[in-house]
């Protein structure tokens, strides 16, 4: 039923838009002005009423998503063990997925500044952050890391783009 309502809303909008455009281009015709020049006005007046952000969001989104956005690994599991070789298989083993059983310390570490922490064993943090970049662009960035409380550094990092007003949004094509 809200799908048949905002078509019918569009609908509505359409023929109003085509009906001020038209308006516009008689006046200017009869005023002896350029109908096309007073029309396109019109015409862009009325779509950006309702469309004003979709051309600077979409712009946004593919800057942001072809400079900034993808995955990098900034040490490999095999790297990270050998350079912890005192830590035995009993440091590494996940908790469980019960929230409960989940430890309930306050990470402070400096360089970790994120909405959602959860801790998968002793040591590896995986955080997740998002940052919207203003009031008026519907924009999000949103960065996922792995990082090792004890030497105070990520260990992986994906960087991604949200676009749009929906939950989900549109992602950037190679973080797809």
């Amino acid at each position: 039923m809200m799908g048949v309502m905002v078509l019918l809303f569009f609908a509505v909008y359409l023929l109003i838009s085509t009906w001020i455009t038209r308006k516009a281009a008689s006046w200017a015709k009869t005023n002896n002005k350029k109908p096309w020049l007073w029309g396109g006005v019109a015409a862009f007046m009325m779509y950006n009423l309702v469309f004003w952000d979709l051309i600077p969001t979409l712009v946004m989104h593919k800057y942001y998503c072809s400079t900034q956005a993808g995955f990098w690994v900034y040490k490999t599991p095999q790297q990270w063990v050998k350079e912890n070789p005192e830590l035995t298989k009993e440091d590494l083993k996940p908790f469980s997925k019960n929230v409960n059983e989940m430890p309930h310390e306050v990470l402070n570490a400096g360089t970790l500044n994120a909405i959602v922490v959860t801790k998968i064993n002793k040591r590896i943090f995986n955080a997740f952050d998002s940052e919207k970049f203003s009031g008026l662009i519907p924009l999000k960035k949103s960065v996922n890391y792995f990082y090792d409380s004890q030497s105070d550094k990520k260990t992986a990092e994906f960087i991604n783009f949200v676009s749009g007003y929906s939950k989900r949004g549109h992602l950037c094509r190679a973080c797809r």
